[in-house]
């Protein structure tokens, strides 16, 4: 099943998508679903926060993994950043979340738009 939903960019779509994709995957349970929610809302934190364009957010499971992305046309290429352990920075670590919790993740850039997508396994 595949289900995509454009988003304004507006604070109130970061738990909106939470919500759309919980709802689109919600039969693959609870453990997995926490993951999921937590992976798509630093995404969609990130399309907020540096891209401020409207986003599109798709999710998908297909035969033992879930696939979620998050599409802008905002600037710039997202890449890990290395911020202070002492927390005297509270940014940066939305990809480095998305890395602990997917099985990978990558950015596809095609034009002025770029994914962002993760996939996880549902086992």
């Amino acid at each position: 099943m595949r289900a995509e939903k454009i988003f304004p960019s507006e604070p109130a779509s970061v738990p909106a998508v939470r919500r759309f994709v919980a709802a689109n995957l919600q039969y693959l349970g609870e453990a997995v679903l926490d993951r999921v929610r937590l992976a798509v809302s630093e995404l969609a934190t990130n399309a907020l926060l540096h891209a401020r364009t409207d986003f599109v957010v798709c999710a998908e499971e297909d035969g033992g993994s879930v696939y979620v992305a998050v599409t802008d046309s905002g600037p710039g290429t997202p890449v890990p950043r290395d911020p202070a352990p002492d927390f005297t920075s509270l940014n940066g670590r939305g990809l480095l979340i998305v890395e602990q919790l997917a099985d990978e993740w990558g950015v596809d850039e095609e034009g002025p738009r770029k994914t962002v997508w993760f996939r996880m396994s549902t086992a």
